[in-house]
């Protein structure tokens, strides 16, 4: 029996494709990061930079799921540190308490050490691979023929199984206003060649418990990064 695929009007490839794109994509994204980048701080860290003692020992004190060996989920209402960001500890049972985001004057350059720098470098990258989703997202639009959409963006093959390429072939038609995203297209080619050649990581890396979401924002699609705390 064939497997049955979803189709969105809005985009000439179906739902299946563009998750597959988005998937690859996000993964990448995340080993770029472990690569290239070195996270650093424990949960503890990450709290004593962000509250005062007093408020650290209120909550302590209020419910054992603020305890440093839970889970923390740090969200950031944009990348600009000073806009806060919300805490939630996270027991195994997925249960949560939710706490007020800490003033803004308490998440400043330096707090912890090195983690403004940190947040910039993912920040960096991020924008990298939005501009690839952007111009894929632009050749998936209604107006592109499918054959175009492999024409322009080859790549789009080496991040999906095989079993998806069909869905790429057929007759080819130059989509209206091409010059609107050529030159951005002719940019990311180099940028997903390089990602493709990412080399594996060369250490297993402990359980992953703290959370960074990025939020979305009209220029770049959302983030969520998992890290494990150092093990010394």
């Amino acid at each position: 029996m064939a497997k049955r695929h979803h189709w969105n009007r809005n985009y000439v490839l179906p739902e299946e494709v563009s998750h597959a794109v988005n998937t690859a994509l996000t993964a990448f994204q995340q080993r770029e990061i472990d690569i290239m980048l070195d996270w650093k701080w424990s949960v503890s860290d990450l709290l004593t930079a962000m509250f005062d003692v007093d408020t650290l020992e209120k909550l302590r004190s209020a419910s054992d799921l603020c305890a440093f060996d839970h889970n923390l989920v740090v969200y950031y209402a944009s990348y600009v540190l000073e806009a806060g960001c919300t805490l939630r500890f996270s027991s195994k049972g997925w249960k949560a308490i939710g706490i007020l985001p800490p003033k803004a004057n308490l998440l400043t350059e330096g707090r912890p050490d090195g983690f403004s720098d940190f947040l910039s470098a993912v920040n960096d990258i991020r924008i990298k691979y939005a501009k690839v989703i952007k111009v894929f997202d632009w050749f998936n639009s209604r107006n592109v023929a499918p054959a175009a959409v492999d024409y322009y963006c080859p790549w789009v093959r080496s991040l999906v199984s095989k079993e998806y390429h069909k869905f790429l072939n057929g007759r080819f038609r130059n989509p209206s206003n091409l010059a609107d995203i050529l030159v951005l297209s002719r940019e990311v080619t180099p940028l997903v060649a390089s990602m493709l050649l990412l080399p594996a990581l060369k250490t297993e890396k402990g359980a992953p418990h703290i959370n960074l979401t990025f939020d979305r924002t009209n220029a770049l699609p959302a983030l969520n990064l998992s890290f494990a705390p150092p093990t010394t």
